[in-house]
């Protein structure tokens, strides 16, 4: 018994210190704005402007790969209709941020895949 109370109070303290290995991804996600116009509720976020009728992201790196989401963020491409978003436009705003902060937000909307974190 005292050892099962031992692996339960390291593991709590791991789990205090280590945080999850997205965390700063979705913290800059929603400091990068994406969450005024989308939701991602696998990662818990919800869009600011509830009645815009943008996708949510939780599951877009099923559809598109790291090139695709460079150019697309940079207005470069249009997006391809597939499953679940008809849409064939160009993202609505130029994402911003630059160097490592941009490269941050596509491996994180590439690891979304619809799985809860």
């Amino acid at each position: 018994m005292q050892r099962a109370a031992v692996v339960f109070f390291v593991c709590a303290i791991i789990a205090f210190l280590v945080p999850r290995a997205s965390q700063a991804e979705e913290d800059l996600l929603v400091k990068s704005g994406c969450n005024k116009c989308h939701s991602i509720a696998a990662a818990g976020i919800e869009k600011i402007n509830a009645g815009m009728k943008t996708p949510d992201l939780s599951s877009v790196g099923k559809f598109h790969d790291a090139a695709f989401f460079s150019s697309y963020l940079k207005k470069e491409t249009a997006h391809a209709p597939h499953e679940g978003n008809e849409s064939d436009k160009k993202h609505m705003i130029e994402v911003k941020a630059t160097g490592a902060d941009f490269e941050a937000i596509i491996k994180r909307l590439t690891e979304l895949k619809g799985d809860k974190k």
